[in-house]
């Protein structure tokens, strides 16, 4: 069974942590402490011998222990150390072993191949999500029916109390035979982008307070050819192929066919303080705000980059792109965040890396503090006005 305990304020996690509660915040190097073992304890055995530790270990990395060697594993791949096992082998191992300690580990979005397994085991799971809308943590449990049935949350708060709830199959609150079934999605408890614009604007302006005054330099104004040029190797290498000719097998040609006119009509305003900064996250977060030509009226939504992008990629999606019909009415900026989930709105800005200012055949391209400069100059006239409209998605 998983037991999910979730934290509603910042004072509460807070708390929890500093009284050093039994809760845990994951990162990558936990597992590598477990395998070389608490501190102050002493070592009696090789690690992760015990029967749950080595289900996941043989069934999710197909992997054997090496007899009479505590740290190594044989894989398909062939013998290796033990810290080279997959991400969700490790933290399933650590989790198992926080559990045991009755410690809370902190909720992380692998698959259900990991969920399922720790679902299974005859002991409780021990999980905890922070789930205040400002929280930076996972607000969703993507888990399947089988699983969602092995999972109770500890402390769901419901009508002004805190009680014992169940995930249902539904998107709302229900009562069946007297337990209480809840979305996994906590909806009610994320940030809603739409409603908190002027908490995006307001710490963009911290950012820039916070910086001083900024220094607009003149642009480096060229080609896209000749700015692919200013980049490293496999940077320059990938525009160049959008402006090479399509391969036989190329399976959208007419795709293939319009982002290479796009770039090929560009005129590249360079803005940037360094070499172009692509996203660590798999899949960054846009900003994509157009505003009508001579006026306020403008739009802002929110979009999910394709997986792990390239700079070029970056610009060649489509709702970056201005089309044919937009250049004679509209301006767009599209804002890059190197982020999955929106957190904490007072300090998002900090990791927006990348802008894209578009107008007729013009691309202004900006990073560091001047994309904060940018977003605020492009969106409060239009705030202040009431005259920004915020365009939500169906996953928004």
């Amino acid at each position: 069974m998983i037991r999910l305990k979730l934290f509603y304020t910042e004072k509460d996690y807070m708390n929890s942590v500093l009284c050093e509660a039994p809760i845990h915040r994951y990162s990558d190097k936990d597992f590598y402490r477990l395998v070389q073992g608490y501190a102050g304890e002493k070592k009696t055995g090789p690690p992760f011998r015990d029967a749950d530790s080595v289900k996941f270990i043989r069934e999710i990395d197909k992997a054997e222990f090496v007899k009479d060697d505590w740290y190594s594993v044989v894989t398909p791949f062939g013998r290796t150390n033990m810290t080279a096992l997959c991400g969700g082998t490790q933290y399933a191992l650590t989790v198992i072993a926080n559990s045991r300690r009755g410690i809370y580990t902190q909720f992380k979005g692998y698959g259900d191949d990991i969920w399922s397994r720790l679902a299974s085991l005859s002991m409780d799971v021990l999980i905890y999500c922070y789930v205040n809308i400002y929280s930076e943590d996972w607000h969703y449990l993507p888990f399947e029916d089988e699983t969602r049935k092995r999972v109770v949350i500890e402390n769901y708060r419901y009508k002004d109390e805190e009680v014992e709830a169940y995930l249902g199959n539904g998107f709302s609150e229900s009562v069946i035979d007297g337990k209480l079934y809840v979305s996994g999605l906590f909806e009610e408890f994320r940030l809603d982008w739409s409603k908190n614009l002027g908490i995006f604007i307001q710490g963009a302006e911290y950012l820039l307070e916070r910086d001083g005054q900024l220094y607009k330099h003149l642009p480096t104004i060229t080609n896209i050819e000749e700015f692919a040029k200013t980049m490293d190797e496999r940077q320059a290498g990938m525009f160049n192929e959008y402006l090479g000719e399509p391969g036989i097998w190329e399976p959208d040609l007419d795709g293939f066919m319009r982002e290479k006119a796009f770039l090929e009509s560009l005129s590249v305003h360079n803005y940037m303080l360094k070499v172009p900064k692509e996203p660590i996250v798999k899949y960054p977060i846009y900003f994509i705000i157009r505003r009508r030509k001579g006026t306020c009226e403008c739009t802002i939504s929110k979009k999910t980059s394709c997986k792990n992008p390239s700079f070029s990629s970056l610009l060649l999606e489509d709702f970056v792109r201005l089309s044919d019909c937009e250049k004679a009415e509209f301006e767009k900026l599209a804002i890059v965040f190197d982020i999955e989930l929106f957190g904490d709105a007072n300090k998002v800005f900090e990791l927006a890396i990348l802008a894209f200012k578009l107008y007729d055949n013009i691309v202004e391209i900006y990073d560091g503090i001047h994309v904060a400069k940018e977003f605020v100059d492009f969106v409060k006239p239009s705030y202040e006005a009431n005259s920004l409209t915020a365009v939500k998605g169906v996953y928004d």
